[in-house]
């Protein structure tokens, strides 16, 4: 079935491209087939909360749109389980397609 997982994830841009490198083919040989993955830092939401641009760690939305047949709290946990142990995460994933945001990048398609 079509899914798709959108999670904040609180890491550097350094991780995200690390983990980036590997994701496709770990979420894949975990049950999860990645259509695409798009990521974008919520610079906007830390300024207007912080009163200024982040400094090492950000708030990255990750999109992942796929299939598979895995219940929808393991499709979660399959693309949690690419994220180094440490990393702050919150997010759902559920049935259907998520939409990228306006001037949300394209991170990942085969």
């Amino acid at each position: 079935m079509e899914v798709s997982t959108d999670l904040s994830i609180l890491m550097t841009e350094k991780e995200w491209n690390d983990i980036l490198t590997r994701m496709p083919q770990q979420l894949a040989e975990g049950g999860y087939e990645p259509a695409n993955i798009s990521a974008d830092i919520l610079v906007n939401e830390y300024m207007s909360k912080h009163g200024s641009a982040p400094v090492g760690e950000s708030v990255w939305r990750v999109i992942v749109n796929g299939s598979s047949d895995l219940p929808l709290h393991k499709v979660t946990a399959a693309v949690v389980d690419c994220l180094p142990p440490h990393t702050l995460w919150y997010g759902t994933s559920e049935i259907g397609h998520t939409e990228f945001g306006l001037g949300t990048a394209c991170a990942w398609q085969p």
